[in-house]
């Protein structure tokens, strides 16, 4: 948010001073306005939060972040420069494999719930299908109690798919360490809360509450919708 007399930061905008030009990127996802500066006599980009030169960034919207790094990926600028950690030297290589850990996680997540829905016989007889087929029409951007949501439940409103919790998820994919409460809750939760929601925006998951604590469990919508 500007200050008085500050305007927005645009799109495309150049800052122009002797031997330098920056020209902004925006490029959401890790926030909803986050940018990054192309330096043009360089051909280097200052990565902000979206490419840092340690570890993995956190992403706000998980969609919208895959995209920027695309979009990132597609200036061939050679030199980063993040808002965190060291110099990226060779920036191409490192976007490459940030977007190749995004897509590895995501099939990784979506594989362990596909193998759970596929064993399950109410999936198999068709009950589910039409049960994701209703609460895709009516998904409305979060989980709740409500007949619209993506609750999976059959034309009778009895519940048929068991699914797995974000709990058995993580367990599944990451062992032991998923078991640490604080591990779960801080970092392998969130994680797999991110990839999750973004695949039930595409349809590609479905989730219903189980239980007098309302968990949300997730299931594959592997029948065609």
């Amino acid at each position: 948010m500007p200050d008085h007399g500050q305007l927005d930061i645009v799109n495309g905008q150049i800052f122009q001073t002797r031997d330098a030009t920056l020209r902004a990127v925006l490029t959401p996802g890790h926030t909803v306005d986050h940018m990054c500066f192309v330096l043009e006599e360089e051909n280097a980009m200052f990565t902000g939060d979206n490419v840092l030169g340690h570890g993995y960034s956190v992403a706000e919207d998980l969609e919208a972040y895959t995209a920027s790094l695309r979009q990132m990926a597609s200036l061939k600028c050679a030199v980063g420069y993040p808002g965190h950690g060291d110099m990226i030297s060779n920036l191409p290589q490192t976007i490459a494999k940030y977007i190749a850990q995004r897509a590895s996680r995501e099939k990784q997540i979506y594989s362990v719930l596909a193998r759970e829905t596929s064993s399950s016989p109410s999936f198999r007889n068709g009950s589910s299908a039409r049960s994701a087929r209703k609460a895709r029409s009516g998904y409305t951007g979060g989980v709740s109690d409500s007949s619209d949501s993506r609750i999976d439940q059959d034309i009778n409103g009895t519940e048929t798919v068991q699914g797995l919790s974000t709990a058995d998820i993580g367990g599944l994919i990451y062992g032991e360490v998923s078991k640490d409460s604080a591990t779960f809750d801080s970092a392998v939760g969130p994680l797999l809360d991110q990839v999750l929601y973004m695949l039930l925006e595409r349809g590609e998951v479905g989730c219903r509450l189980v239980g007098p604590d309302r968990t949300t469990h997730w299931f594959a919508t592997v029948q065609p919708l």
